[in-house]
Order: C-alpha cells, then sequence, then structure tokens
C-alpha cells in the first residue's frame, strides 16, 4: 500500500488483490505438489492390495468443499459491509487470508509428507 493511491480504496484494493494472486498460485503449486505425492501413494496402496483409504480422493473432497466454505465466508464478509464500497476490499482481503491459511496449511502436510 506504499506505491500510489496506496491510501485510497483502488490502492487497498489492488494491494489486498496483488496479495490473493500470490496465495492463489502458492496454494495451487503446493495442492499439485500433493495430487502427485498422493497419486504415486495411492498406487502403491493399491499395487499391494491394501484396503487402506486412499489420499487423493479425500484431498480433492476436502479442497473443493474448502473452495466453496471460503467462497461463502467471504461473502458473508462482504455482506456485514452493508453494500458499501468498502465490500470488495473486505472480500478480496478475506480471499487471501482464507487462501493464504490453507496454502500454509497443504503446506504443512506436504513437508510432513516427506515432499
Amino acid at each position: 500500500m506504499a506505491g500510489d493511491y496506496g491510501g485510497s480504496q483502488i490502492g487497498i484494493g489492488n494491494c489486498h488483490e496483488a496479495e490473493r494472486r500470490f496465495w492463489d498460485a502458492e496454494l495451487n503449486r503446493i495442492y499439485r505438489a500433493l495430487i502427485v505425492l498422493f497419486k504415486a501413494r495411492d498406487a502403491e496402496l493399491d499395487d499391494v492390495g491394501s484396503a487402506a483409504p486412499r489420499s487423493l480422493p479425500a484431498l480433492r473432497t476436502a479442497q473443493r468443499a474448502w473452495i466453496s466454505w471460503r467462497d461463502e465466508q467471504c461473502a458473508f464478509v462482504a455482506s456485514t459491509w452493508g453494500g458499501g464500497s468498502g465490500a470488495g476490499i473486505a472480500e478480496t482481503e478475506c480471499h487471501a487470508a482464507l487462501t493464504g491459511a490453507q496454502a500454509l496449511r497443504l503446506d504443512e502436510i506436504l513437508a510432513g509428507s516427506g515432499g
């Protein structure tokens, strides 16, 4: 927000949007790495005929549910502005914060799984 128009709604919105894009890219990078890891692990379980639950389908289901929850949560945050001009900024900031937190959570899983 130190740049041009940083203190304006446009500047603040641009800053939150840049942060949202950063965290979205990080989340996608980590998610793709987990897909590769769990696909290989699930294939090993298949090869030995294990009845253990498979991680890849669980990851996909959980991530889809999380995206839905994040979007609804951020829509709620925006709604608390009563249609005011800060609603878009609040929603974008919410997306950035929740996406960042999810990226960090998944990165911990990746690190703990040897990825």
